[in-house]
């Protein structure tokens, strides 16, 4: 074995595979973004209502089909290499097993919230993507590899495949029907191609499928239980901010939904590098769980704050330039969905703890009542008050949600409650959203006011101390290690700029 097999991989290590998955995500945030853009231009108002509602279905029937199964599968992995090609081998068949009930589950919600026959046929289209990518689940060979940089090719190939299609039907003037059979068949292409690269570099096993699926079956019940709940409060807003203010608010309130579902890959991105390293650290080195746990607190912090004090100041200008002027009241919503995206960062870490120590069944109660009172709260307040009230009733929700999560999740571990670098973070926050406040009086657009957060937050985040010393010091010295590679010329000879 390696050094690095047997004391795992280094903080650097980490910081890198994170690294490499904010930049190809970001990447896959612009082609999303297009797409975005692309799609409820050429709905409309009403028909991106339906778009939005008939994908809040899929994800929340599409929790059944995973049953946190792949989460477990790489705790489990982790903790025991020697048996990684069984418990993807168990993996997978679950996944492939569960996936035909859910796909039907999905297809009866969207024929019963069906207006049209178009969305009927479209909301089976999107229930078969379900049973389409069910293999997917196997991208946690790259996971445990910490090889997520194949993880984000795959998607980066995903992107590129969507956004043409989308840019195809969009040019031939298709609807509804035409985007859902877009998205179903780039789902089977990218499931086809990350299924096959994964089988020639991982091992499956299949002889052990009955012990190690009913292993994850014990955990998955409930973790799946605790998901799908967890997602239903998460998306039944959408459901009933339709029947309440019909497809114009549900499209409204559903385009600002979106833009907090593209922030979302920051916190996975982050989860899906450190997730292994908490799963091998606990229980066997406490104090390392405690470290890597009190950084990944730190560094939601820093990931969440920019999106919302960027909205506070600019959501209408941004809005405006991505989806046209009738999308405009959607700007109202917006800042308060990222208030609630600065809670579901951290519940994000919550969730992946509980599976780590073993207590996600307790998840299950916590999302019964999320659920009981995001839909009791929607009710009395979605007619007086419209699709706002469903932003603040998810922010409140959110609220319960990661309070309860933290004490259950975060007591065995006994760590003691630090703020770390989040009053830097919101200082910096502070500082960004009045520059770009007052860029914006200043008569500067959109695109300028996006170009001026990005400039003052970094800065304002080293000014205010929201890196550590160790951070600062990684920061410099790779900065002086490049200007002495750039300085040496072509003539330092041969393997100059492979990099250490």
């Amino acid at each position: 074995m390696t050094a690095e097999a047997t004391t795992g991989p280094t903080r650097g290590a980490a910081v890198r595979d994170v690294a490499i998955q904010l930049v190809g995500r970001v990447g896959n945030l612009a082609l999303g973004v297009v797409v975005t853009i692309l799609i409820v231009r050429g709905l409309g108002v009403d028909g991106n209502g339906q778009w939005v509602t008939l994908l809040a279905v899929q994800a929340i029937v599409g929790t059944v089909a995973e049953l946190g199964l792949e989460p477990n599968a790489v705790r489990r992995a982790a903790a025991a290499p020697a048996e990684e090609g069984e418990w993807l081998g168990a993996l997978l068949v679950l996944r492939l097993l569960l996936a035909l009930p859910a796909g039907l589950l999905t297809y009866l919600v969207c024929s019963a919230e069906a207006s049209s026959s178009a969305m009927r046929t479209a909301g089976a289209l999107i229930a078969g993507t379900l049973v389409v990518q069910a293999p997917m689940s196997l991208r946690a060979a790259f996971q445990l590899k910490m090889r997520n940089d194949r993880t984000i090719l795959v998607i980066t190939f995903n992107s590129v495949i969507w956004t043409a299609a989308v840019i195809g039907v969009a040019a031939t003037g298709g609807g509804l029907v035409a985007f859902a059979a877009a998205l179903m068949l780039t789902t089977a292409v990218t499931t086809a191609f990350q299924t096959v690269w994964v089988l020639r570099g991982t091992r499956l096993a299949l002889d052990r499928v009955r012990v190690h699926g009913r292993a994850l079956l014990r955990v998955g019940v409930a973790l799946g239980i605790a998901s799908m709940l967890t997602f239903a409060y998460g998306r039944i807003d959408q459901l009933l901010v339709l029947h309440y203010t019909g497809e114009r608010g549900a499209g409204l309130y559903g385009t600002a939904y979106l833009l907090l579902d593209r922030v979302q890959f920051l916190p996975a991105a982050i989860m899906a590098t450190t997730f292994p390293l908490i799963s091998a650290a606990w229980p066997a080195d406490p104090e390392r769980t405690r470290r890597l746990v009190q950084q990944v607190l730190e560094a939601m912090a820093l990931i969440s704050v920019p999106a919302l004090a960027f909205t506070i100041a600019a959501a209408r200008p941004a809005i405006v330039l991505l989806f046209g002027e009738e999308f405009a009241p959607a700007a109202g919503v917006l800042p308060v969905l990222m208030l609630a995206f600065m809670s579901t960062c951290f519940g994000y870490l919550m969730g992946f703890l509980a599976i780590v120590v073993d207590r996600q069944k307790s998840f299950v109660w916590i999302a019964i009542v999320a659920l009981v009172f995001n839909v009791v709260a929607n009710v009395i307040l979605l007619p007086r008050h419209g699709y706002i009230a469903a932003a603040w009733v998810t922010v409140a929700t959110e609220v319960i949600v990661i309070t309860s999560a933290a004490r259950i999740s975060l007591s065995p571990l006994q760590l003691p409650f630090r703020p770390g670098r989040l009053p830097n973070a919101l200082l910096a926050g502070a500082i960004m959203s009045v520059a770009v406040a007052l860029a914006r009086h200043a008569g500067l657009g959109a695109i300028g006011l996006g170009l001026v957060a990005a400039v003052v937050y970094p800065a304002a985040v080293l000014g205010c101390g929201g890196l550590s010393r160790e951070d600062r010091a990684r920061v410099v010295g790779r900065l002086g290690l490049r200007r002495r590679r750039a300085g040496s010329g072509p003539s330092s000879g041969p393997g100059e700029g492979t990099g250490a």
